[in-house]
């Protein structure tokens, strides 16, 4: 593959052939496994101005928007990593919401001390264990912490995101889903209760279940 001066070569990390056994992968899936990893090594071109950089594994192993939209409502928890004191990766499982392409996420301590010092994150939003099941998408990009509630009141997708979140976390520790779900009220609060807001200008997604098809060609 030859690559021109403005492109970078986006590689995803080989997995060892002793992971097998721990990904269930036998015969026709292990087989799948490599094709992966094959077709893991694309050219990606540099960042225009307001566009977000797609970073498929293949574009035949993509998932479609509609499929994206549907990951991103429906999905529980995501995790978000930033960077801590001294480049140490903070990783953090989190409910979260989704509305005009951006990631909002509600939470405290560590994680928004470290958007504040710096921006630059990385969110993966994943389902299914078994990899020839696995669908997910990786996201890149930089994210803000919302100061008060007059940011909150700004920002565009934040009211969606409210009614959304009520919805779906309903109930979701452990006390009975109420028959009419209300609005996720969460406001900046104390030093570091607030909302944090991703906007990702890169991105990768992968649908394991097509696997099977693209062998068969």
């Amino acid at each position: 593959m030859i690559l021109s001066s403005s492109s970078r070569l986006f590689i995803v990390t080989s997995l060892r052939s002793t992971d097998a056994k721990d990904y269930h992968i036998r015969g026709d899936n292990y087989l799948c496994c490599c094709v992966t990893l094959i077709l893991s090594f694309v050219a990606i071109t540099e960042k225009k101005q307001d566009e977000v950089i797609e970073m498929p594994i293949s574009k035949k192993l993509a998932l479609s928007n509609e499929q994206l939209e549907e990951l991103m409502q429906s999905t529980w928890n995501m995790r978000i990593a930033t960077v801590g004191p001294g480049s140490r990766i903070n990783l953090t499982p989190m409910w979260f919401g989704w509305a005009e392409g951006k990631i909002f996420v509600f939470g405290r301590g560590q994680k928004v001390v470290n958007v504040r010092r710096n921006a630059e994150c990385t969110i993966v939003v994943d389902r299914n264990e078994k990899f020839p099941e696995l669908q997910a998408a990786m996201f890149q990009g930089a994210a803000k912490v919302l100061e008060s509630a007059a940011e909150e009141n700004a920002e565009a997708g934040m009211a969606e995101v409210r009614t959304q979140m009520g919805a779906k976390y309903a109930g979701g520790h452990g006390q009975p889903a109420p028959e009419h779900p209300v609005d996720n009220a969460a406001t900046a609060s104390g030093d570091s209760n607030r909302w944090i807001v991703m906007t990702p200008d890169k991105l990768v997604t992968w649908d394991n279940f097509k696997l099977k098809d693209l062998l068969k060609r």
